[in-house]
């Protein structure tokens, strides 16, 4: 505790073990070929990619003396051969995104030093009090947890209350209807007690009423958005129960296999150039069993075709390949972005709405109901749409009243699920009281982003904070404690995530000239967080690991006590007296992605036999 907090001078990189570390070599030796003059950056068009591609130029050794002409490749349209050409003969100087990537370091440098040492300083406190595993704080996944915590304190201090409602069912000569009470604005009303309800309505059973209004207008849905890649989360794990990083997997396999377009997606709009391609792909997806010719695909669809609202990549849709092999729930995802596809250019789906008020005793009330003229999109996408089959009726019609009561009750929220919790994820500045951040966290971030949403989500889980059970997500005891313990804290606050954007927006916007004060400030706010932490009752927020109660992996080689397996390395089972670990991925380097209990064993023998340790 005593070294926390870890705070360094400066930020060192290096490269990862395994497929990343091969790819970069490669990458490395064409940049720095003594013929090639000129290089281009092609990564996503937004703050995350720069970062990715200033790192390997960084880590090859590529930088203003390398006398290499540095260009940026920027574009949030399909990557065509037209669209290609089409940006590569307007390709920008490097230097002109550098606010972007200052921004990005900074917010993950800042990430590297809530999480190092919230992680470190909350797990030592904890083990003070009992031993047990990890203690992970993150400035992403705890607010996170925070929301899935007070959505089950809502879900526990819930008592139901019954209300009422009064209900007129009403006799013409052409059939029966019903009718809830209004007031003067046309509301619903409802009643606390049935005394109440009943005893203001018991002289009007029988009575006659009289129509006195009847209102008939044609109305039109548009067609819904085109996925992005939480829409295609959210629906997926309502529909099927699909979890959320389950989907991101599909998504990708479909991608690879050239059936549906790039999956990380945040958008939901296609480029304005990409008119002719959707032409295309609407037309090769006849296989689809739908009729393609009622899509009308025209450039003033402003609701798919709109290059101002696009991200770093467009909509997820259908490439207009057939797929074939695919597994049950690759079908079902699949089927689910081919038909957004078509329905988005299907007319839109038109009924005829009709509202009636009858008067009986000078009480009003009202009726509605819907007649479908036009399926449009909801014969794509599904309908439960049913005529209410309201007899025909006129003004001045009189009508024989019967008036009954109605008992409900108020519901509880539900649990969250995968999709409903990606949602609110998305919506962060619901939980954020300042109004000028709420608005901030509304019209540019939420928590997380489309790509890591779903690993923040498992992350919890893994670590034991969060339990699956059908499509809900439930937090546990552990779970609920931790954030008992640090809800006081920033760390735990969804406007500590838009204070962050903030920052890093202005930072990418130049009202900052770089990270540095960002970075800064960040320090002064992680040191006040390991010095709370210290004082924090954290006790009963891990579990006694399963392994702790199994045999020995070995001897420790600095004080001969048991070593245990944990979830991240095996250590000395004398925690309070001995600091002897090894790291599952001490291997890494050498592309050993675990050293599996057996091996930790060899190992261990090995430094009691020769004494390899010290």
């Amino acid at each position: 505790m005593e070294s926390l907090p870890i705070i360094p001078t400066e930020f060192r990189y290096k490269i990862a073990a395994g497929d990343a570390g091969m790819m970069f070599k490669v990458i490395a030796k064409q940049v720095n070929r003594k013929d090639v003059d000129r290089i281009v950056i092609a990564t996503d068009a937004k703050r995350e990619g720069e970062l990715i591609a200033r790192l390997i130029l960084k880590m090859a050794g590529i930088d203003e003396r390398s006398g290499k002409q540095l260009f940026r490749f920027w574009t949030s349209g399909a990557l065509t051969p037209v669209e290609i050409k089409a940006t590569m003969s307007k390709l920008k100087p490097l230097s002109e995104y550098d606010r972007l990537y200052y921004a990005a370091a900074a917010r993950q440098q800042a990430d590297w030093l809530v999480g190092i040492n919230g992680t470190r300083a909350a797990t030592l406190t904890a083990r003070g009090m009992n031993k047990g595993g990890v203690v992970s704080l993150g400035r992403v996944q705890t607010p996170t947890l925070y929301i899935l915590a007070k959505r089950s304190k809502e879900i526990t201090n819930f008592k139901p209350e019954k209300y009422y409602e009064v209900e007129g069912s009403f006799a013409v000569s052409g059939g029966e209807y019903k009718g809830k009470l209004i007031d003067e604005t046309g509301k619903v009303m409802s009643f606390k007690t049935r005394q109440e309800a009943e005893g203001l309505f018991a002289a009007l059973s029988g009575l006659g009423g009289v129509i006195t209004s009847v209102e008939k207008k044609n109305k039109r849905t548009e067609p819904p958005v085109l996925y992005s890649l939480s829409g295609v989360q959210k629906e997926a794990s309502s529909k099927y129960g699909i979890r959320a990083s389950e989907t991101l997997d599909i998504l990708q396999s479909l991608y690879d296999k050239k059936f549906t377009t790039y999956p990380r997606s945040g958008s939901e709009v296609l480029s304005d150039e990409m008119v002719l391609l959707a032409q295309k792909t609407v037309s090769a997806l006849g296989f689809c069993g739908y009729d393609v010719k009622r899509c009308k695909v025209e450039a003033d669809n402003k609701r798919v075709f709109n290059s101002a609202k696009l991200t770093d990549h467009h909509a997820i849709i259908p490439t207009g390949t057939k797929p074939s092999g695919l597994s049950d729930n690759e079908q079902r995802v699949y089927d689910m972005v081919c038909k957004r596809f078509i329905a988005a250019f299907y007319p839109d789906y038109i009924y005829e709405a009709t509202e009636i008020v009858t008067q009986a005793d000078n009480k009003l009330f009202k009726t509605t109901g819907n007649r479908t003229l036009d399926l449009g999109w909801k014969a794509v996408l599904g309908s439960s749409e049913t005529d209410s089959g309201l007899p025909a009726l006129s003004k001045g019609d009189e009508a024989v009243g019967n008036i009954g009561v109605l008992e409900k009750e108020t519901t509880p929220p539900k649990h969250y699920t995968d999709g409903t919790l990606i949602a609110d994820m998305e919506n962060a500045h619901k939980f954020v009281k300042d109004e000028s951040l709420k608005k901030f966290l509304k019209d540019n971030a939420g928590i997380g982003t489309p790509a890591t949403q779903a690993g923040i989500i498992d992350t919890l889980v893994k670590r034991g904070y969060v339990e699956i059970k059908g499509k809900s997500l439930i937090i546990t005891t552990e779970g609920a404690k931790l954030v008992d313990a640090m809800e006081s804290e920033q760390v735990c606050d969804p406007a500590y995530t838009a204070l962050w954007e903030r920052s890093l927006d202005d930072i990418a916007t130049g009202k900052i000239a770089n990270g540095s004060a960002f970075i800064e400030s960040t320090k002064q706010a992680v040191k006040q967080l390991v010095n709370n932490i210290r004082g924090k009752d954290l006790s009963g927020v891990t579990k006694i690991e399963a392994r702790e109660t199994k045999s020995a992996v070995g001897k420790c080689p600095v004080c001969g006590s048991a070593v245990l397996e944990w979830e991240k390395g095996y250590s000395c089972s004398n925690r309070g007296n001995c600091k002897f670990v090894l790291w599952k991925n001490k291997l890494s380097f050498v592309g050993k992605a675990v050293i599996s209990e057996k091996e930790a064993a060899g190992l261990l023998n090995a430094f009691q036999e020769e004494r390899l340790y010290n």
